[in-house]
């Protein structure tokens, strides 16, 4: 890591998303330890573990980490990984001390060479420059429309790995709209598709395949708030007869969700 410039590196957008994160789970944690917050600390650091970093970062980055060579991308993920890794062990320390100190003579005294005989002997510290909200709320966004996404296939019985045409997401919400253009290349990636299409009327797209849903009340799509609506499309693909199917993951980008009034049958929209 300590011949990792940037003139040898490249950060891509979820590089820089990570130590943003990594740099905020450390000064929110710090904040709680000292405010007496011991439950609340213990349970960012595990939602940053399993969540941000296992079942997310680590996912973006598998097809990165598979080249032989040392490309600048390839090494831009190990950097940002190792120093995810390394900001985390610190913010651990005063919960498992012994823990947090065998990883960091694996990880950080055996390859730095500036590094301390201990790490309680490390200052506790963060910075602020690396800390962007702004990236951390667009990609909270993005993994929920992701999600969302993965739901409407297992609505209709559409694995992940056969590719879609597109995916509409449908919000009248500015910012979702610029996450979605930002991290485009990620929903792509993420949910096997080809286009990323917004919009921002969810009528509009009901209306155009009134017959494909018209086992769904009326009632109910008044009743949706259009602010956050996700319209996924699925098409077949490969010369095969066009076979859409319309799945609607409706939710709210917030910690309220809403759900489904009643749940599609794949037969009532010809897919079998």
């Amino acid at each position: 890591p300590e011949n990792c410039t940037k003139d040898n590196i490249n950060l891509r957008k979820e590089d820089k998303w990570i130590i943003s994160k990594a740099n905020t789970l450390s000064k929110e944690v710090g904040e709680d330890l000292n405010n007496l917050y011991f439950h609340l600390a213990t349970r960012k650091i595990n939602h940053f573990i399993l969540e941000d970093l296992s079942r997310w970062y680590v996912r973006l980055i598998r097809g990165r980490t598979w080249v032989e060579s040392n490309d600048p991308d390839k090494l831009g993920a190990y950097y940002s990984l190792y120093t995810a890794l390394e900001i985390l062990i610190k913010v651990m320390a005063p919960i498992t001390p012994h823990l947090s100190e065998e990883i960091y003579h694996n990880l950080v005294v055996n390859v730095k060479q500036t590094s301390k005989e201990s790490i309680h002997m490390e200052k506790w510290q963060f910075d602020e420059n690396l800390i962007d909200t702004n990236l951390e709320e667009m990609m909270d966004s993005v993994r929920n429309i992701i999600e969302a996404s993965a739901r409407a296939r297992d609505i209709v019985r559409y694995k992940l790995r056969w590719p879609v045409n597109d995916i509409t997401i449908v919000s009248q919400d500015e910012k979702i709209i610029n996450a979605v253009n930002y991290f485009e290349d990620i929903i792509k990636d993420q949910s096997n598709t080809k286009n990323v299409l917004t919009a921002k009327e969810f009528k509009d797209l009901l209306k155009a395949n009134k017959q494909l849903f018209k086992h769904i009340d009326d009632a109910y799509i008044d009743s949706i708030t259009p602010k956050v609506c996700t319209a996924i499309t699925l098409s077949t693909m490969h010369g095969c007869p066009p076979v859409e199917i319309e799945a609607i993951c409706s939710y709210l980008l917030s910690e309220k969700k809403i759900h489904k009034k009643k749940k599609m049958n794949p037969t009532l929209l010809g897919y079998k």
